[in-house]
């Protein structure tokens, strides 16, 4: 709680501390095979019904947004996996880490997560805003990518071009000056006929 308030007041350093010692307060590993024990019908699911890793979850997902908001997002990677290994359903925490990735531009990754946050959690119009974004970046990246990868083949085509469509006459005959179109339409035709 304290530290959703510090995030809140923007005080996001302060607030990573706050997540941190709410993490470290609570149950470690130990406590956790003593709890699973008493739950030998289903002890994997049962960790995950500890109150103390619900909240040492919840802290790992306010960790990984505070440090997105941080610019820290490999920090939110790590912060989310984390949650994700206390809770593997935790909607909030597939969806933290996939803005970290996308931030970090490891698209596929990102869209697995957000797609997965979209799963657990259909209704989130944050999820649904962040994947519209990572549509968006995606396309922008692919455009960019057939730039680079096409952009100079189509320039050194249009330079060709522009070079077979000089006159092939001798120099002499240039003496008087080159032949200038006196009219936009033969000026745009050339243009044309030359692209």
């Amino acid at each position: 709680e304290k530290g959703n308030k510090l995030f809140l007041r923007g005080e996001l350093k302060l607030a990573v501390r706050a997540y941190e010692n709410a993490v470290r307060s609570c149950p470690n590993e130990g406590d956790l095979k003593k709890i699973a024990s008493a739950h030998a019908d289903d002890p994997e699911r049962a960790k995950f019904e500890v109150p103390g890793n619900k909240v040492k979850a919840t802290s790992y997902v306010n960790l990984a947004a505070t440090n997105i908001k941080l610019g820290e997002h490999a920090e939110a990677v790590r912060c989310a996996t984390e949650a994700l290994g206390i809770d593997p359903f935790h909607a909030k925490a597939f969806f933290r880490r996939g803005q970290a990735r996308r931030a970090m531009g490891i698209i596929d990754e990102a869209k697995k997560d957000l797609m997965e946050a979209a799963r657990r959690d259909p209704k989130n119009r944050e999820v649904r805003k962040e994947l519209e974004a990572l549509k968006d970046q995606t396309a922008e990246y692919k455009k960019s990518l057939k730039k680079s990868v096409y952009g100079g083949l189509f320039d050194k085509m249009a330079k060709d071009a522009v070079f077979e469509a000089l006159p092939t006459q001798p120099v002499s005959e240039f003496a008087s000056g080159p032949k200038v179109p006196e009219k936009t339409e033969d000026i745009e035709a050339e243009l044309r006929r030359v692209f």
